[in-house]
């Protein structure tokens, strides 16, 4: 095989690209289309994470190496091919290597910590011309051809990773992510079923009980190593869904990973299936419809819904009659079976049984009223859910409902347990309610719902000083959209907007737009949004009708706010005009609130563009000199910062080589 430094140089000429393929499809000629991979580390076969296991708004799109807390390991193509694609840059991969295969496959090595020589002195060569650090490289086939076997980076731990490993994809012709194990599993063994935690049935329309009640039943499954029953019998009514929490182990690792495949069976009908082995990076973010949204959001708990949602466009559900939806239509026992099974084969079971429940819901006293009743209000399935812990008397003749047009009615209760009285009310787009209240002045809801979001068109909310856009296909499903202002603190330049709910998910991002008072300048203004911390940064475009607005892909807390402190920065590893020994530049920089805009960074030695690398974990930027190092001599180096605010600082160092 020729060496690689041929390659860089023949890439220079402007025959490049065709010579160079033509040369590739020499070198390859004879590679099988069904080639086997090697593995792409040597002697680091175990998993710390599996394709498709669920991560934060996506399935996760290959399988991540254990490199035991290392970095640097040699990272090797798994066939022959060449260098499709080249990345750097702080966030998602990092610094990342794709490769073409004559198959058609793509493979994608991923937060690595640099480039094997040729690829990192391509890298250079092109943020020297682009006078930029961050890389985003389209090659021409051919122009750098690999063997198998060839070392093409270093595995490390840069862009959102948050311990070293090699995150490692294999994808088809299409770029659709494909399961690495179909490859690899002689390399990576595992003997260890999935694991069932939990198990809910819900209710999946105003319709649906479950016990009797409107909301999910949560229960812990008994037996383990594969067999999982429930073993009490469950009364169900109308259109219902199994959930399950579960997670798998593989030898040699105790991180919980994903199961790539479910299925579950009514009386041995298959009635939902799920192949978690192939998909686009385009319909990832259904993960939320895919799992119980609202759930994760309140407890952090992951179910995974064996139904398919209604706007849940993943491709790996097989089609089938009623989508996993349980309606039972007689009064026999049922046998419910979920079979869940990882990329080796391995496969647990559980077993359930399911009876209709004919009896009506129980409105009519079961215990004693009370003076001082406990209401709580949320909403589920478009169903406003009213629980009336210890009701008043009065509650049984209901509660009080006026309506955007101006109606008024009693809401009955719909049913009873124990001692809670529920009252459901199904809400209408058309004549929502804008006050729940009982007689007695002690329960008062107003909802504040304010429109209905569709999925298949563009919508615009006007709120005076706030705007907020959902172009078409941000929300999954038809959203009754709430939002609740309250007034502005200290600090704040607009009131606060409580805009839909948490456990809402989003498929795009949506607009929120505020519009500054009258002689507010918007030169550092920024959105805010509530966060776990306090106040945080969500955005600051500036629109063409002196507004102010930012994407986002969460519902919450938000207002407007100012950022008038430019980023700091200063020398980690010298001292200025003393003489540099090591090998790396380093510059520590922070933000106070909007964040450093790493994009709008410009740093210079006499005059000339060097690349510095921005780490927003460690808050660094980083000049490796390896191959770059300036001759001896005392240089100026110039710096320019941004934040996110458009606050600008600029400083110099003296370096000396």
């Amino acid at each position: 095989m020729l060496p690689m430094f041929f390659w860089m140089n023949l890439a220079n000429s402007r025959l490049a690209g065709r010579l160079g393929f033509l040369l590739a499809l020499i070198l390859l000629a004879g590679s099988s289309t069904r080639a086997q991979y090697r593995f792409p580390l040597d002697g680091q076969n175990a998993l710390s994470g599996t394709f498709g296991e669920l991560r934060s708004n996506h399935f996760h799109s290959g399988i991540d190496i254990k490199t035991y807390g290392k970095t640097g390991l040699p990272v090797y193509a798994i066939a022959d091919g060449w260098v499709y694609r080249l990345r750097t840059g702080p966030y998602g991969f990092g610094l990342a290597v794709y490769l073409r295969h004559p198959d058609g496959r793509f493979s994608v090595y991923a937060h690595l910590d640099r480039f094997h020589d040729a690829l990192a002195a391509y890298v250079r060569a092109a943020q020297q011309r682009r006078e930029t650090y961050d890389q985003d490289i389209y090659l021409t086939p051919g122009e750098i051809p690999v063997r198998q076997g060839d070392v093409i980076a270093y595995s490390g731990n840069s862009g959102s990773s948050y311990g070293p490993h090699l995150h490692f994809e294999i994808r088809d012709s299409l770029e659709r992510i494909l399961n690495p194990l179909a490859w690899y599993q002689a390399d990576l063994p595992d003997t260890r079923r999935p694991i069932l935690q939990e198990v809910a049935i819900t209710p999946l329309s105003v319709a649906g009980r479950v016990r009797g009640e409107f909301r999910p039943l949560y229960l812990t499954p008994s037996g383990g190593e594969g067999d999982y029953e429930l073993p009490h019998l469950i009364r169900v009514r109308g259109p219902v869904g199994l959930e399950y929490k579960a997670y798998d182990l593989l030898n040699g690792a105790g991180n919980h990973c994903g199961i790539n495949y479910a299925r579950l069976y009514l009386d041995d009908r298959l009635v939902h299936e799920l192949a978690l082995d192939r998909f686009a990076f385009d319909e990832t973010r259904n993960i939320n419809l895919h799992m119980d949204y609202a759930r994760y959001e309140a407890q952090r708990e992951r179910f995974q819904r064996a139904y398919v949602e209604p706007g849940n466009e993943f491709s790996g559900y097989r089609p089938l009659a009623g989508a996993g939806q349980i309606l039972l239509r007689d009064d026999v026992v049922h046998h419910l079976r979920l079979e869940l099974e990882d990329a080796h084969g391995n496969q647990s079971v559980l077993r359930a049984r399911l009876q209709r429940d004919v009896a009506g819901d129980e409105v009519l006293a079961q215990a004693g009223y009370y003076q001082h009743p406990e209401v709580a209000v949320s909403v589920f399935r478009g169903v406003a859910v009213i629980t009336a812990r210890y009701p008043h008397a009065s509650y049984q003749q209901g509660l009080q409902v006026e309506t955007l047009r101006g109606g008024h009615r009693l809401l009955p209760p719909s049913y009873r347990k124990g001692d809670e009285m529920v009252f459901l009310l199904p809400l209408d787009p058309h004549d929502y309610p804008v006050e729940v209240r009982d007689g007695l002045g002690r329960f008062r809801w107003v909802p504040h719902f304010c429109d209905y979001v569709r999925p298949d068109q563009n919508n615009i909310v006007d709120l005076e000083e706030l705007q907020l856009y959902f172009p078409q296909r941000a929300v999954f499903q038809p959203l009754h959209l709430r939002v609740v202002r309250e007034p502005g603190r200290n600090g704040m330049l607009s009131d606060i907007y409580e805009v839909g709910e948490a456990g809402i998910p989003l498929r795009q991002s949506y607009l929120i737009s505020f519009r500054p008072a009258a002689g507010v300048s918007r030169d550092h203004l920024v959105v805010a949004q509530e966060g776990s911390r306090g106040w945080e940064y969500a955005g600051s475009t500036l629109g063409e009708a002196e507004d102010v607005y930012a994407a986002i892909r969460s519902f919450g807390r938000f207002c407007l706010m100012a950022d008038s402190v430019p980023p700091t920065v200063r020398p980690v590893n010298f001292r200025p005009g003393q003489r540099l020994s090591g090998s790396r530049v380093i510059l520590a920089v922070d933000d106070n609130f909007s964040g450093f805009e790493h994009t709008a960074t410009r740093i210079t030695l006499n005059g000339k563009w060097v690349p510095f690398g921005y780490d927003f974990k460690q808050k660094t930027l980083t000049w490796d000199l390896a191959g770059d190092r300036p001759v001896p001599g005392t240089y100026t180096l110039q710096i320019h910062l941004e934040d996110k605010a458009r606050n600008v600082m600029e400083a110099s160092y003296q370096l000396v080589f």
